[in-house]
């Protein structure tokens, strides 16, 4: 029988802290630092489930490399359970995690393997008294390891009929989002020797390549802040004559992060703008099966636009939200209200009079246009560019960062300018 079942996942961050969020109440906040821990647990629950046949973990099992006692034991008894239940597991660990410390500090089950930091290591996964898989992978020694360790990952000698799976903690194709370690491209891992590349490192799930050789980022099973949105899971395989036959992706989170987008143009009162909200909210838990951390942001234009921006205004409707959804069993909490609107604006209204803000929106679309990283490197001085850091900052910009920022100006400067006329 050739046929195997596996979970894979990635960026368990066991032990987060979660030190960003404030005002929090006290019980909320402990349900949400036990999150990373509870989407484990979820993990170990579906491997039994499900009947697989072994557990890969493709790096940052712990948040920190300093990890607790708490989050070392709790990732021994998921590990124990699994076990008993005659699964094994198979463990890289990461920029988070580095180097197989962790080995030392517990006696482990025969079941769990742990691949060493100074080479790609192979075990055999045996079934039946039968051959079927030859997982590969190495651990980071380090929490910078920027090494390219891809061509390590070789084929050992008689290894026809066998399915070939190598973990990797990597950031592919140099993603300008994320750290770059262990770097590779798809087109490397596309000619390699594996039958299925066991990715992590990005938070975010993304099938490369659905076809030989698979290639996958299970994503993080538990969103951790407001950059982690969305549903979150890992990835149950079936292998079968050799060929990935099915991949289905399983939901994990224990509380979703997200945000939600709502255009005001069409509100006219702040009672109406607070009953929009709430029942987008309400929607939102209706179909959530898990608690939620929303960020609200506001945008179009609107003559509540001055009003939102009143001192207070928009912390006060925060308050007022999270009393109501807080207390209900499968609570959500807002995190904050971001806004993004505009005052009620007609810039034919400006035109035929002439006015600063038209010459200076032109001026804006314009530099929009010539924006360059060599433009700004003038601008601020060739010595402060020597600074590394501030030059990866600037050139790592998206086309969506830089839309963002522009856009951001040209909010800023219609507020002020409206302001001061509706003042005067």
């Amino acid at each position: 029988m050739s046929t195997f079942r596996f979970i894979h996942t990635a960026d368990l961050h066991l032990d987060t802290p979660f030190k960003g969020l404030v005002h929090i109440p006290k019980h909320l906040h402990q349900q949400i630092q036990q999150s990373t821990f509870r989407a484990f647990d979820q993990i170990i629950d579906y491997c039994i489930k499900y009947q697989v046949d072994f557990l890969l973990i493709s790096g940052d099992v712990f948040d920190v490399e300093e990890h607790s006692l708490k989050a070392l034991l709790h990732f021994y008894q998921g590990l124990k359970k699994l076990d008993e239940h005659g699964i094994q597991s198979y463990i890289i660990h990461g920029n988070h995690d580095p180097a197989d410390q962790i080995k030392s500090s517990f006696d482990w089950p025969k079941s769990v393997h742990f691949f060493p930091s100074d080479k790609v290591e192979v075990y055999s996964f045996i079934k039946e008294q039968k051959e079927l898989v030859r997982i590969y992978g190495r651990s980071f020694p380090t929490k910078s390891f920027r090494e390219n360790i891809v061509p390590e990952y070789k084929k050992k000698e008689s290894a026809e009929g066998i399915f070939h799976i190598g973990l990797l903690h990597t950031n592919l194709d140099g993603n300008p989002e994320h750290d770059t370690y262990a770097p590779t491209t798809t087109q490397e891992l596309l000619y390699s020797d594996m039958d299925y590349w066991a990715l992590g490192h990005i938070h975010k799930k993304h099938v490369v390549s659905n076809s030989t050789p698979v290639i996958v980022y299970p994503g993080n099973p538990q969103g951790r802040h407001m950059k982690e949105t969305g549903t979150k899971g890992c990835v149950l395989v079936e292998v079968d004559r050799q060929k990935v036959q099915t991949m289905k992706w399983i939901e994990t989170s224990q509380i979703k992060w997200d945000e939600v987008v709502i255009d005001i143009t069409s509100i006219e009162n702040m009672n109406c703008l607070m009953d929009h909200i709430q029942e987008k909210i309400d929607g939102m838990m209706q179909t959530s099966q898990v608690p939620m951390i929303l960020r609200i942001s506001l945008i179009g234009e609107s003559d509540l636009h001055f009003e939102l921006h009143e001192d207070g205004k928009k912390d006060e409707m925060v308050e007022i939200l999270n009393q109501n959804y807080i207390v209900q069993s499968q609570w959500t909490w807002i995190e904050s209200i971001q806004l993004k609107t505009t005052p009620y604006f007609q810039i034919e209204d400006y035109l035929e009079k002439g006015s600063f803000l038209v010459d200076y929106l032109e001026q804006l679309t314009l530099a929009k246009e010539q924006m360059d990283v060599t433009v700004i490197e003038k601008e601020l001085g060739h010595e402060l560019f020597k600074n590394r850091s501030l030059k990866n900052h600037f050139t790592s910009f998206s086309n969506e960062d830089i839309d963002n920022i522009f856009e951001k100006a040209k909010h800023l400067a219609i507020h002020f300018f409206t302001r001061e006329e509706r003042n005067s």
